[in-house]
């Protein structure tokens, strides 16, 4: 749910006139839940990648996400 709360405050940043913004993740925590095993199950990390990757376009250009995470390389397939 925090998650929610976090992107709520992302997405009002170029509303505010923020010039630029970075969004540092020291690990993606859903890199390793993308597995779907039954019908209805939600892919986890590629949604959160989704959303990331929506993140409203500031006054100077397009937020920078950042993730230090170096135990998994198959995050950068993730984002658009």
């Amino acid at each position: 749910a925090v998650i929610f709360e976090q992107l709520a405050l992302l997405y009002a940043l170029p509303r505010l006139r923020a010039r630029n913004f970075r969004i540092v993740l020291p690990w993606f925590s859903t890199g390793t839940m993308e597995r779907v095993e039954q019908p209805g199950q939600i892919a986890t990390a590629n949604s959160l990648a989704r959303m990331l990757s929506a993140t409203p376009m500031g006054v100077g250009g397009p937020a920078t996400v950042v993730i230090y995470d170096i135990h998994a390389l198959q995050e950068q397939f993730y984002f658009s």
